[in-house]
Protein backbone atom coordinates (compact mmCIF):
# COMPACT_ATOMS: atom_id res chain seq x y z
CA UNK A 1 0.00 0.00 0.00
CA UNK A 2 1.13 3.50 -0.60
CA UNK A 3 -0.51 6.95 1.23
CA UNK A 4 0.73 10.39 -0.14
CA UNK A 5 0.55 11.53 3.31
CA UNK A 6 0.16 10.92 6.93
CA UNK A 7 -3.30 11.59 7.07
CA UNK A 8 -3.59 9.02 4.16
CA UNK A 9 -1.51 6.48 6.14
CA UNK A 10 -3.40 6.48 9.08
CA UNK A 11 -6.85 6.45 6.85
CA UNK A 12 -4.74 3.45 5.55
CA UNK A 13 -4.11 1.88 8.82
CA UNK A 14 -7.09 2.52 10.56
CA UNK A 15 -9.34 0.72 7.73
CA UNK A 16 -6.68 -2.25 7.48
CA UNK A 17 -4.09 -2.71 10.34
CA UNK A 18 -3.62 -6.08 9.88
CA UNK A 19 -2.69 -5.94 6.51
CA UNK A 20 0.45 -4.14 7.29
CA UNK A 21 3.93 -5.57 9.27
CA UNK A 22 6.36 -2.61 8.29
CA UNK A 23 5.98 1.19 7.23
CA UNK A 24 8.11 3.25 5.59
CA UNK A 25 7.85 7.16 6.75
CA UNK A 26 9.43 9.93 5.17
CA UNK A 27 10.52 12.74 7.56
CA UNK A 28 12.16 15.11 5.03
CA UNK A 29 9.18 17.12 4.40
CA UNK A 30 8.36 20.37 6.11
CA UNK A 31 6.35 19.77 8.40
CA UNK A 32 8.04 16.38 9.22
CA UNK A 33 4.95 14.51 9.62
CA UNK A 34 6.67 11.35 9.31
CA UNK A 35 7.62 11.88 12.94
CA UNK A 36 4.31 12.34 13.77
CA UNK A 37 2.79 9.37 11.91
CA UNK A 38 5.62 7.10 13.71
CA UNK A 39 4.19 8.09 16.80
CA UNK A 40 0.63 7.69 16.40
CA UNK A 41 1.46 4.45 14.62
CA UNK A 42 3.50 3.64 18.04
CA UNK A 43 0.74 4.38 20.27
CA UNK A 44 -2.33 3.03 18.61
CA UNK A 45 -0.67 -0.44 16.55
CA UNK A 46 2.71 -1.29 18.61
CA UNK A 47 2.53 -4.58 16.13
CA UNK A 48 3.45 -2.59 13.00
CA UNK A 49 6.95 -1.55 12.90
CA UNK A 50 8.13 2.08 11.22
CA UNK A 51 11.20 2.58 9.31
CA UNK A 52 11.82 6.51 9.17
CA UNK A 53 13.56 7.91 5.97
CA UNK A 54 15.14 11.55 5.78
CA UNK A 55 17.64 13.62 5.92
CA UNK A 56 16.11 16.16 8.82
CA UNK A 57 18.91 17.41 11.20
CA UNK A 58 18.13 15.55 14.57
CA UNK A 59 16.33 12.54 12.78
CA UNK A 60 18.88 10.02 14.19
CA UNK A 61 18.33 11.30 17.90
CA UNK A 62 14.35 11.59 16.73
CA UNK A 63 13.93 7.91 15.48
CA UNK A 64 15.72 6.47 18.23
CA UNK A 65 12.94 7.31 20.37
CA UNK A 66 10.56 5.83 18.06
CA UNK A 67 11.94 3.16 16.10
CA UNK A 68 13.54 0.73 18.78
CA UNK A 69 14.04 -1.77 16.46
CA UNK A 70 17.00 -0.06 14.89
CA UNK A 71 18.97 2.80 13.03
CA UNK A 72 16.59 5.07 10.25
CA UNK A 73 18.02 5.65 7.41
CA UNK A 74 19.58 8.60 5.67
CA UNK A 75 18.48 9.91 1.85
CA UNK A 76 19.39 9.25 -0.45
CA UNK A 77 19.37 5.38 0.63
CA UNK A 78 20.18 2.11 -1.04
CA UNK A 79 16.78 0.83 -1.67
CA UNK A 80 18.73 -3.04 -0.63
CA UNK A 81 19.57 -1.30 2.98
CA UNK A 82 15.74 -0.85 3.04
CA UNK A 83 14.74 -4.44 2.02
CA UNK A 84 17.28 -5.95 4.91
CA UNK A 85 15.78 -3.87 7.43
CA UNK A 86 12.83 -5.16 6.29
CA UNK A 87 13.56 -8.64 6.27
CA UNK A 88 15.62 -8.07 9.71
CA UNK A 89 12.09 -7.11 11.02
CA UNK A 90 10.16 -9.35 9.65
CA UNK A 91 12.06 -12.11 10.89
CA UNK A 92 12.23 -10.78 14.17
CA UNK A 93 8.59 -10.79 14.18
CA UNK A 94 8.11 -13.83 12.77
CA UNK A 95 10.72 -16.11 14.13
CA UNK A 96 12.30 -16.71 10.53
CA UNK A 97 15.50 -16.51 9.11
CA UNK A 98 16.50 -12.83 8.17
CA UNK A 99 18.04 -13.70 4.72
CA UNK A 100 14.14 -14.37 3.37
CA UNK A 101 15.14 -18.14 3.43
CA UNK A 102 12.20 -20.96 4.87
CA UNK A 103 13.57 -23.61 7.41
CA UNK A 104 12.62 -26.87 6.18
Amino acid sequence: MEAVDSVEAQALLADKPSAVDIVLADVGGPDRSGFALAKWIRERFPDIRVILAGSVAGSVEKAARLCDDGPALSKPYDHRIVLEQIQRLRAARKGAPADGSVNS
